[in-house]
């Protein structure tokens, strides 16, 4: 078999979109359902991009670790760019007993950043299962930039959906959040955001509405 019918042969079975020109990893439904669903977690460094819309729903055991994830953060020096696309994640479950994120950490990590998108998560009140929009609660120096992000749900015993749910040295710059509130850890940088909320004294904060 000549070089050039090898070479042929290896590109056709690279997966489609599975990389931009640049070296940037592209994820859509495609490439997600081919490498065996939701969640689709990062695991290495490196810069991640959307080439298309995201859409999971919940089930009812989890996809991962009893918990419902569309994209799970499991490195540090992340980079993952929405590109204008938008993360769905749909809840008709009334009795869900665990909680379901948009975009959540898997591990305690520093330096990820998400930018430039939509995040909608639809629910149906819950028992007990809370809704988030981005959850990095543990990780340090996080960014959360050009982002808007609606998390609707509500539940019949006391819980706390979040659009966002941010570490320590954070920077959290031009968002619309709707629907929940958020849960920012200080000190943080929080700048030009719509529905931020209350923060603490310790976070440094300027024309939020």
């Amino acid at each position: 078999m000549t070089k050039t019918v090898l070479l042929v042969l290896a590109i056709a079975l690279v997966p489609a979109c599975s990389f931009a020109v640049d070296g940037v990893v592209l994820i859509n439904q495609s490439t997600v359902m081919a490498a065996g669903g939701f969640p689709y977690i990062i695991t290495q460094p490196g810069s991640y991009k959307l080439s298309g819309n995201l859409t999971m729903s919940t089930t009812t055991t989890g996809n991962y670790s009893g918990l419902d994830i569309a994209i799970g953060i499991n490195s540090s020096g992340v980079v993952l760019d929405l590109n204008g696309f938008s993360i769905i994640v749909n809840n008709n479950n009334q009795t869900i007993l665990h909680n379901f994120y948009a975009i959540a950490e898997l591990g305690s990590y520093r330096q990820t950043s998400i930018k430039n998108g939509t995040i909608t998560v639809n629910s149906v009140d819950t028992v007990t299962g809370v809704s988030y929009g981005i959850y990095l609660h543990s990780s340090l120096s996080s960014s959360v930039e050009d982002l808007s992000i609606y998390v609707n749900s509500g539940c019949f015993t006391s819980c706390a959906p979040r659009t966002l749910d941010l570490g320590q040295e954070s920077l959290i710059l031009r968002n619309v959040l709707t629907g929940s509130s958020s849960n920012i850890s200080c000190p943080s940088v929080v700048v030009q955001n719509v529905g931020i909320g209350s923060l603490p004294i310790s976070c440094v904060s300027a024309n939020n509405l």
